[in-house]
């Protein structure tokens, strides 16, 4: 029988001096370098550190002006705004955050929509957008008129200057003045939306609401100073807005008038004046 004697070769080879020198000088080598490494990008991190505190302290990027832009009626002053976001001496353009401010801005009750935007290297711009009054509501135990927007909003007391002589509603219950807070009654909106669109498609001089009724639950009634009654549904639509108009445009070309026009159904009902 033959036998076969294995050889270690290899591992006498490893053994001898020369090669454990060889490998312990790229051990070495290899330890240097991920030293080196380490210290550029811990020195590259501190020196970015460094910059960045430079940048966030320099005076050349500390906000020096803000703009205020409105849309719409302006109730709300350019020193009310600044106080709100919070805006305040020293503060830096990179160190400054937009969306809290404009979240504290979002929170005035006249106030319906921000945008704040920065303007390098020392300005920001603020706009927003007013809410308006659309209605007047009488609170039922007496006090000041309440002003309440397109969305059914209740209005601070500063908007009272712009509506003297706007509709008037009537009633609703149980109505806790909180300005920045809608009202309760879901058919609010429906009957603010209607009488918004009614004023900005011009025809006021001809519709001129003067009441919203919400005395029947199943239904908003308007009343002109023309015509005695205008029942809504309890949703909104333009299609109902164009509708009033166009039967109010014939009424006028017939030199009618109608003591009650229902715009509930398919087909516009009207009820003429009896003598």
């Amino acid at each position: 029988m033959a036998v076969v004697q294995r050889l270690d070769i290899n591992r006498t080879v490893a053994r001898r001096p020369r090669v454990l020198k060889a490998r312990l000088a790229r051990l070495c080598v290899g330890l240097a370098a991920v030293v080196v490494v380490g210290l550029v990008v811990v020195a590259l991190a501190c020196a970015g550190r460094l910059a960045l505190a430079r940048v966030l302290h320099h005076p050349d990027f500390v906000i020096r002006h803000v703009y205020v832009v409105c849309h719409g009626v302006r109730t709300v002053t350019d020193r009310d705004i600044v106080a709100r976001a919070r805006i305040v001496s020293n503060m830096n353009m990179y160190a400054t955050s937009l969306e809290p401010m404009a979240q504290r801005l979002r929170q005035h009750p006249d106030i319906a929509a921000v945008e704040i935007s920065k303007r390098h290297p020392d300005a920001l711009v603020i706009t927003f957008t007013e809410r308006e009054p659309v209605a007047l509501l009488t609170p039922a135990g007496g006090g000041p008129a309440i002003p309440v927007d397109r969305e059914g909003v209740m209005l601070s007391s500063n908007k009272l200057r712009y509506a003297s002589q706007l509709p008037r509603l009537e009633g609703l219950s149980g109505v806790s003045y909180r300005p920045g807070t809608a009202l309760a009654d879901l058919r609010v909106p429906v009957a603010m939306r209607f009488v918004d669109t009614l004023r900005r498609m011009q025809q006021q001089m001809f519709m001129e609401i003067t009441s919203i009724r919400f005395a029947n639950p199943a239904q908003v009634s308007l009343k002109s100073k023309y015509i005695d009654e205008i029942r809504l549904g309890t949703e909104y639509s333009l299609v109902n807005v164009m509708r009033l108009l166009k039967t109010v445009e014939v009424l006028r070309t017939q030199h009618r008038n109608a003591r009650c026009i229902d715009l509930r159904f398919a087909d516009v009902v009207v009820t003429p004046y009896t003598l």
